[in-house]
């Protein structure tokens, strides 16, 4: 279990690393590469100029497979003030996942 968490660790990093380097992106939580330990691999995101469903959908169709919306935490996403927008995108990365697999969506997102 303990490697799982730190491999997990390493998938948070850097998939939050490299979403907050594309232009636009907001990635919701724990973002400071020093408190990953506090958080598991499920990165919520927006970004400025697309939707969380047309993101959802560009992911989709390269075979990337994430939620967008509220998926049930409604009051976050409404304390947010991102219910009118369509809510977030919800990467959930866990221990089977690699870091080029993370690497394919954030070439998708930062190429929208």
């Amino acid at each position: 279990m303990a490697a799982i968490k730190d491999y997990e660790e390493t998938l948070s990093k850097h998939l939050v690393t490299g979403l907050l380097n594309i232009p636009e992106v907001t990635v919701h939580g724990i973002t400071d590469p020093q408190q990953m330990h506090l958080r598991v691999p499920t990165v919520a995101f927006t970004h400025a100029q697309h939707s969380p469903s047309d993101i959802a959908k560009a992911l989709g169709e390269a075979n990337i497979f994430v939620w967008n919306g509220h998926y049930y935490a409604i009051e976050v996403v409404e304390h947010l003030g991102l219910s009118d927008s369509g809510g977030m995108v919800r990467v959930g990365a866990g221990h089977y996942n690699t870091v080029s697999e993370l690497d394919e969506l954030l070439a998708v997102v930062g190429g929208l």
